[in-house]
């Protein structure tokens, strides 16, 4: 469980209000940076919209897709009549997703659907149809090889069932076809859309000069049916993606786990915890930095003990000379002038008041000494009890929501010691004769005392300060007021040495709240 002061921050940042990121999401999103910008790099390079390198894309795997398209395409309508080519593009649509169309020379659609063709899309039909085609497939195949073999027997090609090729057409038996140049294909985008031209062969059959020249597809994404990109090596993208973060994930961890316990400790250390210890045992930076944390706890620790013991030697050697001082001004008074009572009550305040600041300092040394701590049930309703009635409070004062049933893990006077001073601050600076809240509630294994008053609160920074030894803030520094900046620091070592935690915070509009938890017994 956490101990010690907590300050609760308006946006959840334990350092400065902000956004918080932790290293490790620092390092896998530089990591994804960096793979989004060679990806974008990659983006522009192969498929920038209107730029030559689109036509990267119509290279490698893809140049054997497209060669087995336009070979199936001029096989089928080889074999049919004009009439039905307008089967073979519809096809094609249904196996790959996209728009198909056998256009002329001139740029003009002659079979299939396409959107209507931009005047660019057009321009590039027709510098395609004048490029020299591709040599025109055999109609027969050669019965002999180079080497006086046999030349080995290929496999009929088999068209989509609406096609109605008969499987011993000449056209499917006697085919030896050659890859296209790249120089006769193109792709651009325009408006939407994915243009893609194939240079067809010579057509055999029909009107020469009227035939199809261009192979032309339409679609909105390269990923349709397979034919220009696979899907397959995008999935295969991924997974390199995700294999390198898990290969990075032990750096990460290795580097953060260690850091996460260091600022938990650091916090523990600032909020006065200097007995805790890290365990960090690394040849490098980190362990480095692990050790001299350790130590700085260490010497730390040493100079808050000094201190504090030192601050009890002292309270304890003015105790006598502050005594007989008492005595020797209760003398004085008693034998002295009547014109002589205002200056000797004078005196009397203020040796009384250095007499109380003498007390408190005897309390706050003594609140954090293990050697008198016992720990056990308490229940705090009686605890509440016995602290009013200690203190005189008038029940009016006291607007308590407090019942029975609630029983923390702390050492019965420690516990009402801090109650108590919790208390008499709260009526010190509360606004008028509001009345001081004391609510109780549990919170899984742990149990909130939460005291409130309807003063004016604390300004919020010097909020994490109010259980400093002798701090006050500006406007308290009244005689009125009275105190001495110690209160609230006894409160913090007695609920500390029970294994609890102190949390103050302000109220809106106004008045602030100290909730003290402890251990459910």
């Amino acid at each position: 469980m956490r101990k010690g002061i907590r300050r609760l921050s308006a946006k959840g940042n334990p350092s400065d209000g902000g956004l918080w990121f932790p290293v490790s999401l620092q390092i896998l999103s530089w990591f994804f940076l960096n793979v989004l910008l060679v990806g974008a790099a990659a983006g522009v390079f192969l498929l920038a919209h209107r730029g030559p390198l689109l036509g990267v894309l119509l290279n490698g795997r893809t140049t054997k897709r497209l060669d087995s398209l336009v070979s199936e395409v001029n096989d089928r309508i080889s074999a049919l009549p004009t009439s039905r080519w307008g089967e073979v593009t519809a096809s094609l649509a249904r196996r790959f997703g996209m728009s198909f169309g056998l256009v002329r020379r001139e740029g003009d659609l002659q079979a299939g659907w396409l959107p209507v063709i931009p005047e660019e899309v057009a321009g590039k039909v027709r510098e395609l149809s004048a490029a020299a085609p591709p040599p025109p497939p055999p109609l027969s195949r050669p019965t002999q090889g180079f080497d006086g073999a046999e030349p080995p027997r290929r496999e009929p090609f088999q068209p989509d069932s609406d096609a109605e090729i008969a499987p011993d057409s000449p056209f499917l038996q006697n085919i030896e076809w050659r890859p296209l140049p790249s120089s006769l294909r193109f792709i651009v985008y325009e408006k939407g859309l994915y243009w893609i031209g194939l240079k067809l062969p010579r057509p055999t059959v029909g009107d020469l000069r009227r035939g199809p020249t261009t192979l032309l597809l339409a679609t909105t994404s390269l990923l349709k049916g397979g034919l220009i990109l696979e899907s397959a090596s995008l999935w295969i993208a991924v997974g390199v993606l995700l294999a390198s973060a898990l290969f990075w994930l032990p750096l990460v961890r290795r580097i953060t786990v260690p850091l996460r316990r260091m600022r938990v400790a650091a916090e523990q250390m600032a909020q006065g915890h200097f007995d805790k210890r890290l365990d960090i045992v690394r040849p490098d930076e980190i362990g480095s930095l692990a050790t001299s944390m350790n130590h700085l706890a260490a010497r730390l620790n040493e100079f808050v003990t000094e201190k504090t013991q030192f601050l009890g030697d002292v309270a304890h050697e003015l105790g006598s000379p502050l005594a007989r001082l008492q005595y020797a001004v209760a003398i004085l008074e008693a034998q002295a002038p009547d014109a002589m009572h205002p200056v000797l009550g004078d005196v009397r305040e203020e040796v009384a008041q250095m007499s109380a600041l003498l007390q408190e300092i005897l309390r706050y040394t003594k609140a954090g000494l293990q050697s008198e701590l016992h720990l056990q049930p308490v229940e705090l309703f009686n605890a509440l009890e016995h602290v009013l009635q200690q203190e005189n409070i008038p029940p009016a004062r006291i607007y308590s929501e407090l019942r029975e049933g609630f029983v923390v893990l702390a050492d019965p006077l420690y516990l009402q010691r801090a109650i108590a001073n919790v208390l008499r601050n709260s009526l010190r600076y509360a606004d008028g004769p509001a009345p001081i809240r004391v609510v109780a509630r549990r919170k899984k294994d742990e149990i909130l005392l939460q005291i409130s008053d309807e003063g004016p609160g604390v300004a919020p920074e010097f909020l994490h300060r109010l259980c400093d030894p002798f701090f006050r803030t500006e406007s308290a520094r009244t005689r009125q007021t009275g105190g001495v900046g110690l209160g609230l620091s006894i409160v913090k070592r007695c609920v500390e040495v029970c294994g609890g935690s102190v949390l103050l915070r302000n109220q809106v509009p106004h008045g602030l709240l100290v909730e003290l938890r402890f251990q459910a017994a």
